[in-house]
């Protein structure tokens, strides 16, 4: 028995067009934990209208299309990925340095999953990043997310603490340090008002 072959993808610019396909791929994909207007959203902003020559977008996406059987039937998306170019639209304890792109949303059509076309958008959105003039790519990825983890992996990519990443947690860390001390500081030599107003009697 022949093996099935694998499809065959191309990759090119979501125009708004695909906001419906991509906001279901997103949805399953994300199993709940995003909802479904919010993916929305992303998807219609993601999509390319009008962009001028030369110009740099805040952020862009990419589909992959694989074709029906068929030569007669229209190509089909199953797959998406996105790119963040724009520092301001980057989570805050992914604020990396300008020149490093950020992939994200990164999901393919449960139909056409392990037969490369996660690995190929990747590759995709790493080569648009260098179009734009990043030196670097890099992702978040959820521990326990294994598949996406030996992915990445294969990839060549690694753990990595940016330079903003670290000022983060350093400044978190501070933080949390400083709020613990005058807690402390609060309930052993001060009237604490956070009890009282709990209801419980005056610290002396």
């Amino acid at each position: 028995v022949a093996s099935e072959a694998k499809p065959v993808v191309t990759i090119r610019r979501a125009v708004p067009k695909d906001v419906a396909v991509v906001t279901r791929i997103l949805s399953e994909a994300a199993d709940g934990a995003v909802s479904t207007q919010s993916l929305a959203t992303y998807a219609r902003e993601a999509a390319v209208v009008d962009e001028l020559p030369g110009e740099t977008p805040e952020q862009l996406a990419l589909v992959a299309e694989r074709a029906f059987p068929t030569p007669s039937d229209p190509p089909k998306v199953v797959g998406v990925v996105g790119l963040l170019l724009d520092n301001a639209l980057k989570p805050m304890e992914m604020k990396l340095e300008k020149e490093v792109g950020y992939v994200t949303n990164l999901a393919v059509d449960a139909s056409a999953r392990r037969a490369g076309v996660g690995a190929t958008l990747l590759a995709a959105a790493e080569s648009c990043a260098q179009d734009y003039a990043c030196v670097a790519v890099a992702c978040r990825v959820d521990e326990g997310n294994d598949p996406a983890l030996a992915m990445y992996d294969k990839k060549g990519y690694g753990p990595l603490v940016g330079r903003r990443l670290g000022q983060f947690r350093r400044l978190m860390g501070g933080m949390y340090a400083a709020a613990g001390v005058a807690h402390a500081v609060d309930l052993l030599l001060l009237t604490s008002a956070l009890p009282t107003v709990a209801g419980a009697p005056v610290w002396m």
